[in-house]
């Protein structure tokens, strides 16, 4: 968990202090906020939380939480607000990743499916994929051929098939399970 997010017992629980329940979406340029808030991507994909924020007040996150079939992660840039008006700047913090990357894309497929058949987490980057460091993953990629470099940076991987928070399959019209609702980032 982020230093940021401190779960649901913190000081901020709600009684008397900053409380952010507003989702705001992505703030344009230059918006004016009061604070920001940096969080890992554990934290980001949570709707109750204490966090400290910037300017160093403490506030409590409690956000709707989502349908089934909907996710709830903050991403970077987004804007969390309070019933005061006040307006609160959501940030990804660094996180310490793998960065992996192969000869081709052929090579790189091969890493992203066996992170992903180990339930793995994986931001696809490019030319490069993302993954949370992890000693047994980095030696199964460098097994593969690829080449592992240790990274701090914002996380922000893919949500995929299952970002429905826990619920595998659900229902679709006439029945019809579906597992593949995924999530286009922004």
């Amino acid at each position: 968990m982020s230093e940021s997010a401190t779960g649901e017992s913190g000081e901020a629980s709600g009684k008397g202090g900053l409380v952010l329940d507003q989702r705001l979406g992505a703030l344009e340029a230059g918006r004016e906020v009061a604070a920001e808030v940096f969080l890992d991507w554990d934290s980001r994909r949570r709707t109750r939380m204490a966090v400290s924020l910037s300017d160093g007040r403490r506030a409590w996150v409690q956000l709707e939480r989502p349908a089934a079939g909907q996710h709830s992660v903050l991403r970077d840039g987004e804007g969390l607000g309070g019933g005061d008006g006040v307006v609160v700047r959501v940030r990804a913090q660094a996180e310490a990743l793998w960065e992996v990357r192969a000869d081709d894309a052929v090579s790189l497929a091969r890493c992203a499916y066996h992170l992903g058949n180990r339930h793995a987490q994986v931001e696809v980057a490019g030319d490069c994929v993302r993954t949370p460091a992890d000693p047994v993953m980095r030696a199964m990629l460098e097994q593969l051929g690829a080449t592992v470099t240790a990274v701090d940076a914002p996380f922000d991987p893919e949500v995929g098939a299952y970002a429905h928070q826990g619920d595998h399959v659900h229902q679709h019209g006439h029945g019809v399970a579906r597992i593949h609702d995924f999530v286009r980032k922004p």
